[in-house]
């Protein structure tokens, strides 16, 4: 599979202040299954710039899926087991520039029909990000969100998430992100998704680098 996303920054963009940056990515999928039981992702992730101080560049993700389609199921609860690897070359604004990093870790999903069209999604995430000159942080978040499923071609959610980012012995940041989210898919085949929110960010110095440790 694949989709497109066209993002205009709109002068919010870490380290390039007051300028508008639009963003494009263009995402592969490619899925092994075995026996309905687990499934194995390839998820390489194009991305370019129209601002020419920033470099396009190629990220690569992986993950593994244990219960997704087997439909693990827990007293009503549809449960699933993530654990991931993910490579980029990002804009972080605890660095204000492109940074490569690396990033292994896991999430817990777990899904539950409320009524006939709602549902309550609840998620747990865990990260050990690597970041480039800089030092390994951990990442823990939990997300919840309202899902309405009017049929099986539209749905929308309302959904909030807080995550927390720390290095050992350090200070580190604290965050809230809430959105509204659509998804109409015309076909089998074609997926549409809309989104928008808002982020809150308790800012702290969360990167040491390694030449200020010198």
């Amino acid at each position: 599979g694949a989709d497109y996303r066209f993002t205009d920054t709109r002068g919010t963009l870490p380290g390039i202040s007051g300028e508008d940056v639009q963003i494009e990515n263009l995402n592969l999928f490619f899925g092994f299954t075995r026996k309905d039981l687990w499934e194995l992702s390839y998820n390489p992730s194009i991305t370019r710039y129209s601002d020419d101080e920033l470099n396009d560049n190629v990220s690569h993700s992986f993950t593994f899926d244990i219960g997704k389609a087997a439909n693990v199921g827990i007293s009503g609860w549809s449960l699933n087991l993530r654990p991931i690897f993910r490579q980029s070359n990002e804009i972080l604004v605890e660095t204000g520039r492109q940074t490569k990093k690396t990033i292994y870790g896991a999430t817990l999903a777990a899904s539950r029909n409320v009524s006939s069209n709602v549902y309550l999604d609840l998620g747990y995430s865990y990260e050990r990000i690597k970041a480039d000159s800089f030092s390994t942080r951990i990442e823990h978040s939990v997300d919840a969100s309202i899902r309405y499923q009017a049929n099986k071609r539209f749905s929308a959610s309302f959904g909030t998430e807080y995550e927390n980012g720390r290095e050992s012995g350090k200070e580190g940041i604290d965050r809230i992100n809430t959105q509204v989210a659509f998804m109409f898919k015309p076909t089998d085949k074609v997926r549409l998704y809309v989104e928008t929110g808002f982020s809150s960010r308790k800012a702290c110095l969360l990167y040491t680098s390694d030449a200020a440790d010198e």
